[in-house]
């Protein structure tokens, strides 16, 4: 369940949303094993990071609503997490704003949750060209894979 997965919360950031003042909440793991990853261990062993209980985020957003701008959902790769939409309708409901940081390897979570309005802004970490894609992904995507997924984030080039 993706609330077990909430392993940190930056209470107050005022770089990862340009012109934003935003709470980042970071969600373990990732389909990704990158060489330059800056977030490896909550990447590739969320376990090994205490959990954030959702209770206290949720509580903490909702004293902080006339305080902050949005919400910064990121990991590890949030959209591993098929109940990623649920977590962030709950946040919505508070009245934020939603910045989703993807490494859009999950079109389809990517076409949900913005088929249900609930991401203002859909951050892609596009890792390098296609052709080096298996090397910049530590082997996790072909690429093809990268061409296809990016391909319908973006659309055809």
């Amino acid at each position: 369940m993706i609330y077990n997965q909430i392993r940190g919360l930056e209470k107050v950031s005022l770089c990862d949303w340009k012109g934003t003042v935003s709470t980042v909440i970071f969600l373990g793991g990732c389909n990704f094993r990158c060489p330059t990853c800056h977030n490896w261990e909550l990447a590739t062993s969320p376990n090994s990071i205490k959990a954030v209980p959702a209770q206290e985020v949720m509580d903490y957003l909702a004293s902080k609503r006339n305080w902050l701008d949005g919400v910064v959902v990121t990991g590890g790769e949030p959209t591993i997490h098929s109940d990623l939409p649920d977590l962030i309708s709950e946040i919505k409901s508070l009245g934020f704003r939603i910045n989703l940081h993807t490494n859009g390897s999950n079109p389809a979570m990517i076409q949900t949750l913005f088929e249900r309005d609930l991401v203002e802004v859909f951050s892609v970490d596009v890792k390098g060209p296609w052709e080096k894609y298996p090397s910049l992904t530590g082997g996790k995507q072909s690429p093809s894979e990268a061409a296809a997924s990016l391909g319908r984030i973006f659309g055809p080039s």
